[in-house]
């Protein structure tokens, strides 16, 4: 390795020391050798001088390092830059003095001294380098660096160079941004710049310019850009750059363009300079495509706005401060009875007497007062008339414009309209109005109460008769045939209301039709008739239980004079057949009991008729006790159980609370009765089979029952059997002796009692019949 060259102060020790054997050896004695030395030390003396003074006076920071990449020197302006000295940098890697960054990333870069080392090339100049000084603050640079060889090529060392770039990088951001500014002013204004440099033909634009033209910058061609605009134009163009270059006159020019690739028409508006030193033209173009079409629109626009003025119904004017008619249309006209022509110049006072349009001048003049619009409301005659006028401004003076509309009829239509809406709103009857299509507008307050929703449940919802499926579809087509056709529609159907329930509507639809008979509004009248339709099922229901009656009454009353004979016609008979001499003591014994059994049955017939006539005549007492109903059930077997067995069948009885438990507060004559009834009639009406007696507890009622296996009874004839006068089938011709009113009567003590009673039976099969009596336990 090349020993490292000596120091400045290292050179002035030689130097003196040589100076020193000089002068010693002044003689022939002087070696050239030690004259060569000494003149290689003092050219190499004045070489570092030369390179220190450069060093230190360069504009530019500089490092200087060793092959290993450590700081030999500083100049001042990188000490003022890294913000490092040069006698605490030397030493020190270079890396650690010379922090950069990138400054886009901001991510650590290598140094160009690592480069420079490694490679052996001269670095170029780096841009956005950001210099991170001792500090920590940052400073943009641009750098470059090359190595330091010796006189044998070797690498010694590297020499770095770096300068501050702060302004530069200031004024290029403020180039960039007015150019962005006159970009976007550009975009803003749709306009463009342009030069035309006459003795090279050269041209130039900016963005905007050729954007407007639709051309690149490789056709910036002065013959070809002349080509673009529309040939009518050209020659007035070129008179106008004529005028400007020769006789200085201004050019400010409008014109059209085809676009070169898509033929698109484009209008320009170009303003244009001429600078006569530099013969250079100047200026600017600017796309009034869309302006140009808003002025024909705007031109267009006045027009259908003069038609709309002098064309409309209503009165409509502008007027000057003192009140003179600037302008009218002719329905202004009209009102006077005049031409437009004679109103112009002219107030409300020379055109009428002032009786008839006094309440137009008083607007006026609050007009001239009032900032904002107003609207009012005059009676001129017998017409009324509805005003807005308003402050307008001419040339510094105050005028006014009004629009005047005759809404006399409207108003009379609004009186009318309102007494029909109160009519509709305080109607008895619920009323629905809907659009044309069946939604709904308005419902009145009955509707509200009849159905319980309000007018927010069914705005915009269709009414349940205008959706299918509520009426049949041969009905819901005739329905809107009808409608259709302007006609009445009536009918009734089932609606149902918020809660649910249902309810009977009789329901009348009318269309309303407008003059050119298209429809605008159905009308729905809806009316409850479910009182009414339950009257008249009741009447129906009256009318069949007369009849019933009537037919029962007659059955009865035949039933009951069978009834009545027998027993007594048993009586008489064999009562006449005692007096007879020859009879024996058995045939008379026989005899008289056969008079006793009509007579217990005369007494039956008479008590139930008794009982009857008591309990619709409501004195029918009740007498509550404590009765051991237990006790009554094996009362009621043992009675019957010698009866039901002489016809060949059985009889059983069943319980379930012990004797302690089955005390019943109640009343124990009428608990006999009702049982004796049930079991007469399992008897009664069975001929073989069994018969069942007995209760079961429940949570706070005993449950009795008689159940047979006799002729059963109809499903139809199972709840009327329980009427007056009832038997199974009282008309049948094989109806058992009875007068019908057992049943009738075990219902009615039941009842009085706090129970019920029922019957499930099938014919054929038997039945069971049920009671319930209170049992608080």
């Amino acid at each position: 390795m090349e020993k490292e060259k000596p120091t400045y102060q290292e050179l002035e020790n030689q130097i003196a020391e040589l100076k020193l054997q000089n002068e010693i050896l002044q003689s022939a004695e002087k070696s050239e050798v030690y004259e060569d030395r000494l003149k290689a030390i003092l050219a190499l003396k004045q070489s570092e001088e030369m390179f220190r003074t450069t060093l230190y006076c360069i504009g530019d920071g500089v490092i200087t390092t060793d092959a290993s990449g450590f700081v030999k020197q500083l100049n001042a302006v990188a000490e003022k830059l890294t913000g490092w000295k040069e006698q605490e940098a030397k030493g020190i890697p270079v890396t650690k003095v010379f922090n950069i960054i990138n400054e886009e990333t901001l991510h650590v870069v290598e140094s160009p001294v690592e480069i420079v080392l490694r490679e052996g090339n001269i670095v170029g100049l780096a841009n956005h380098t950001m210099l991170i000084a001792k500090d920590g603050s940052q400073i943009p640079i641009a750098d470059s660096g090359a190595p330091i060889k010796n006189e044998k090529g070797e690498i010694v060392g590297a020499v770095l160079v770096f300068r501050d770039q702060s302004k530069e990088r200031n004024a290029q951001r403020l180039i960039a941004e007015a150019l962005s500014r006159l970009e976007r002013a550009e975009i803003a204004s749709k306009s463009g710049n342009w030069e035309l440099h006459l003795d090279s033909k050269m041209v130039i634009t900016s963005d905007g310019a050729q954007k407007i033209y639709g051309i690149t910058g490789d056709q910036l061609d002065y013959e070809y850009i002349k080509s673009i605009p529309l040939p009518e134009y050209r020659s007035i163009l070129d008179a106008a750059l004529k005028s400007l270059i020769e006789d200085d006159l201004p050019y400010d020019i409008d014109f059209k363009i085809k676009l070169p690739h898509t033929g698109e028409i484009k209008d320009i508006h170009s303003l244009c300079y001429f600078d006569k030193k530099k013969r250079i033209l100047f200026g600017t173009i600017q796309d009034i495509t869309r302006q140009k079409q808003i002025e024909s629109a705007l031109r267009k626009s006045e027009e259908l706005l003069k038609v709309f003025f002098d064309s409309n119904m209503d009165m409509m004017f502008v007027k000057d401060d003192q009140r003179r008619y600037l302008l009218a249309n002719k329905a202004m006209a009209n009102f006077f009875g005049k031409y437009k022509r004679d109103l112009i110049g002219k107030t409300d006072e020379v055109l009428a007497e002032n009786s008839r349009i006094y309440p137009c001048i008083s607007s006026d003049l609050k007009a001239l007062d009032t900032v904002n619009p107003f609207t009012v409301e005059e009676h001129l005659g017998d017409r009324i008339f509805e005003t807005t006028k308003f402050t307008l401004k001419q040339n510094g003076h105050k005028g006014i414009g009004g629009i005047i509309r005759d809404i006399t009829e409207r108003k009379r239509g609004e009186k009318l309209i309102r007494t029909f809406g109160k009519a509709v709103e305080q109607s008895p009857v619920a009323i629905t109005i809907t659009d044309a299509d069946g939604n709904i507008e308005f419902v009145n307050k009955e509707y509200i109460t009849l159905t319980q929703y309000t007018l927010d449940d069914l705005k915009g919802k269709k009414p349940r008769i205008f959706n299918s499926g509520h009426l049949s579809p041969s009905e819901y087509e005739t329905m809107w045939k009808t409608l259709h056709s302007g006609q009445t529609w009536k009918s009734e159907y089932v609606n149902r209301k918020k809660d649910h329930t249902e309810f009977q509507v009789e329901v009348i639809i009318s269309a309303i039709q407008q003059s050119d008979q298209s429809i605008s509004n159905y009308v729905i009248v809806m009316d409850d008739v479910t009182e009414k339709k339950n009257m008249i099922n009741e009447l129906i229901i009256a009318k069949d239980r007369a009849e019933e009656s009537e037919r029962l009454k007659s059955a009865f009353l035949a039933n009951m004079s069978h009834e009545i004979r027998t027993p007594m016609n048993g009586i008489l008979g064999f009562a006449e057949l005692l007096k007879e001499p020859d009879l024996t003591g058995e045939e008379q014994q026989k005899y008289i009991a056969i008079i006793e059994q009509s007579g217990a049955r005369m007494l039956n017939i008479i008590n139930d008729i008794i009982s009857i006539s008591k309990i619709e005549s409501g004195l029918m007492k009740v007498n509550i006790q404590s009765s051991n109903i237990n006790d009554q059930i094996d009362f009621i077997y043992t009675f019957f159980k010698p009866e039901v067995e002489r016809k060949g069948m059985t009889i059983s009885s069943n319980y379930t609370l012990s004797s302690e438990e089955a005390i019943l507060f109640t009343d124990k004559e009428k608990v006999y009765a009702i049982l004796i009834n049930l079991v007469k009639n399992a008897i009664k009406y069975s001929e073989s089979g069994a018969i069942a007696i007995g209760y079961i507890s429940k949570d706070n009622y005993l449950e009795f029952y008689v159940k047979d296996t006799g002729i059963g009874i109809p499903k139809e004839r199972q709840e009327v059997i329980f009427e007056r006068f009832i038997q199974a089938d009282i008309t049948d011709k094989s109806a058992l002796q009875g007068a019908g009113l057992g049943l009738s009567i075990s219902k009615a003590y039941v009842e009085m009692l706090g129970g019920s009673m029922w019957v499930e039976s099938e014919v054929g099969q038997g039945s069971t019949f049920y009671f319930t009596l209170p049992y608080p336990g």
